[in-house]
């Protein structure tokens, strides 16, 4: 079961916020009219983030996630979502956080899903030695409607960990392929929220790999916030070592390379 718990207010509310997050991922605020409402989320999407987090943004886009006539992306269509990270970048590094806030819920599924980056790791690292290697050390173009992304899965960005899966796999990308066979394999550890109007999710991006259920009934409606940051959330130390000897080993080869002419 997991808790849902209301906004205790500015002075306890970041603080607990950042203790779930680097705990398990994720956190889940119950809909009060007198805290947080999804209405400012939408119409102050600043302000709405620094009163979560505690701390001014580095930045804040923000996204209506609702059903539309003929809308072909996830973001705009009631089909299903796979599990994927949202990985537009600014200043070199996806967005530290997302937040959801239901407007109102859909009549009937659109359940949100989520599956710890982390955990998943170390099931790859136990189970396939090589696919965790090259997921940080094989660089490859990682595609999503906004534009590719490019470099290893497992990454420092902006010297943040992240991990980065789009939610369809390239024609071709073996790497991609057998990552996702684990992220297919791993229905147990998948969490499913059913959030109510005025509920509040708000998840570590650079950790947690999110999808959606299909659903019935076009009403379902979500502001969306992606937020950027200039504190990070932890990630494991092992991880981040092996990242940062990656990212140093093609720092040296690229300062060997031969000047273009």
């Amino acid at each position: 079961m997991i808790e849902r718990w209301i906004w205790p207010g500015a002075e306890r509310g970041p603080v607990r916020l950042h203790d779930e997050l680097a705990a398990r991922g994720f956190a889940v605020l119950r809909g009060d009219e007198g805290a947080l409402a999804p209405e400012e989320a939408a119409r102050a999407p600043w302000g709405f983030a620094e009163r979560l987090l505690g701390a001014r943004p580095l930045l804040v886009e923000r996204q209506p996630i609702k059903a539309v006539p003929g809308g072909r992306s996830f973001a705009a269509s009631s089909a299903a979502a796979p599990l994927h990270t949202d990985s537009q970048c600014f200043a070199g590094a996806p967005p530290a956080v997302q937040i959801m806030a239901c407007v109102r819920p859909a009549e009937r599924g659109g359940g949100c899903l989520l599956l710890d980056g982390w955990a998943l790791l170390a099931t790859i690292e136990r189970d396939d030695p090589e696919l965790f290697r090259a997921l940080f050390t094989v660089y490859r173009r990682i595609p999503f409607v906004f534009g590719d992304v490019f470099g290893p899965t497992v990454s420092l960005r902006d010297g943040a960990l992240a991990l980065t899966h789009a939610p369809i796999v390239p024609p071709g990308d073996a790497i991609a392929a057998r990552l996702a066979r684990f992220v297919e394999a791993s229905g147990r550890e998948v969490i499913e929220l059913s959030l109510g109007a005025g509920d509040i999710l708000v998840v570590d991006n650079r950790r947690m790999l999110h999808g959606r259920r299909a659903f019935e009934g076009g009403a379902r409606e979500f502001v969306r916030l992606l937020v950027w940051t200039g504190a990070k959330l932890p990630s494991p130390r092992a991880y981040n070592a092996l990242a940062a000897q990656v990212a140093e080993d093609a720092a040296r080869r690229l300062a060997a390379a031969p000047e273009a002419t």
